[in-house]
C-alpha cells in the first residue's frame, strides 16, 4: 500500500461485516470452537482475489459478524481495518462493490 495515495478519514467509520459459517474457521457450527482470548481466521474471496484475516475470537457477534473500520481510501480502494489479534492489525483494500457485498 503505497502512502503517496492514501486520503485516512478523520474520524474512520466503524462497521460490521457480516460472515458466512464457511468462511470462518474454526467453524462453530462444527462444534469447533476455541476459548475466548483465542484468534478466529476467517477467508473470503472476491472474483478470485482471496483475503484472510486473523482475528480476537472474542470479537465475533453470534458467529455472523465481524467489526471492521473503513480508515480511509487508496486509490480506488477503501481501507478495511479489522480488530486487532495476536499476529497484529489484518488490513484489506476492498473496492466498493466488494465493501457493499459483506457490509452488514
Amino acid at each position: 500500500m503505497g502512502m503517496s495515495n492514501v486520503e485516512w478519514w478523520d474520524p474512520p467509520r466503524k462497521i460490521m461485516i457480516k460472515l458466512e459459517p464457511h468462511q470462518i474457521s474454526p467453524n462453530p457450527q462444527d462444534g469447533n470452537t476455541v476459548p475466548l482470548g483465542h484468534d478466529t481466521f476467517i477467508v473470503m474471496e472476491f472474483r478470485g482475489r482471496q483475503f484472510d484475516a486473523l482475528i480476537p475470537t472474542s470479537t465475533l457477534v453470534d458467529n455472523k459478524y465481524v467489526p471492521a473500520t473503513l480508515a480511509g481510501r487508496n486509490g480506488d480502494k477503501t481501507i478495511v481495518y479489522f480488530p486487532i489479534s495476536n499476529e497484529g492489525r489484518p488490513t484489506w483494500l476492498l473496492t466498493d462493490a466488494e465493501l457493499e457485498s459483506i457490509t452488514a
